[in-house]
């Protein structure tokens, strides 16, 4: 159930006509906890981060975001949730992925105010791109020539990487979003982690997966372990606790980092096809 309410200042007020319930005291005060609690990028325009990696353009999606976690709690409450898969984002009940016009094309450049580790960024840039082409008909490609022009204005390529001073290890899209929103924003602490069995490569899978359109796997959780609600999603496949897009904290035993499962791939398949590389290999066999 989605309910839309408007923001006043400090006071909530339902709004639209059809309104019938509003938040609870205790509810609208839990919004005042989770708002004073949830980051905010530094920079003019910056997003809320959910989620440890999820970006919302602004305090009236958070407040739709706080909405869905409370009807997910008063579900868990009344009537179970259930698990299922590797999960694709919905807008509208639509699939949320990148178009057939796009999916070939999803260029990206790389700032140079990487500095000392632009190569690594470069380089390993590409290889996590590749875990995914490889396997599954899109393509990241990396545009060196826009690298010295590498912001989120600049038109002739889809994204672009660039790095931030901020508490997350690296964040990214989803296809839905606007240029200016696309954008893998990249921290110092990503180059170096080992938490939870972390590495580079393993954050830039896993923020890559978001670019086309994967949620987190661990809001199938029975007993979620973080606060993003297990809703505008569809499932693919069965739950897979070692999914790329799954939490490594999440995991029962916590850690395994992040690398694809043939379950991601076959749930990724069934959205844009298989690399065409794979069929061309498959049909000379």
């Amino acid at each position: 159930m989605r309910r839309t309410y408007c923001l006043f200042a400090v006071a909530l007020t339902a709004c639209g006509p059809g309104s019938a319930a509003d938040l609870s005291s205790t509810e609208v005060e839990g919004w005042e906890s989770f708002r004073a609690s949830v980051h905010q990028e530094a920079w003019e325009g910056g997003k809320f981060i959910v989620d440890g990696d999820i970006a919302l353009a602004d305090e009236d999606a958070l407040f739709q975001y706080y909405l869905d976690y409370l009807d997910q709690e008063r579900a868990v409450e009344g009537f179970g949730v259930s698990r299922k898969s590797l999960l694709v984002d919905t807008v509208g009940g639509a699939d949320n992925i990148q178009t057939w016009g796009r999916r070939y094309q999803m260029t990206y450049c790389v700032s140079t105010s990487f500095g000392t580790r632009y190569d690594q960024v470069v380089t390993t840039m590409a290889a996590a791109a590749r875990s995914w082409a490889d396997q599954v008909g899109v393509d990241l490609l990396h545009d060196a020539s826009q690298d010295t022009n590498c912001t989120a204005s600049n038109n002739n390529v889809y994204f672009d990487v660039n790095p931030v001073t901020d508490t997350y290890f690296a964040r990214a899209f989803f296809p839905n979003d606007g240029r200016s929103a696309r954008n893998v924003l990249i921290t110092s602490s990503a180059f170096t982690t080992t938490s939870g069995g972390r590495d580079f490569e393993g954050i830039l899978r896993h923020e890559l997966g978001h670019t086309l359109g994967f949620r987190h796997e661990h809001i199938r959780l029975a007993n979620p372990c973080t606060t993003e609600a297990n809703t505008n999603n569809r499932a693919l496949t069965v739950y897979d606790e070692q999914s790329v897009m799954h939490y490594p904290q999440c995991r029962t035993p916590a850690g395994g980092g992040y690398r694809q499962t043939e379950l991601d791939y076959d749930g990724a398949r069934s959205l844009y096809g298989t690399a065409p590389a794979l069929i061309l290999t498959s049909a000379i066999l």
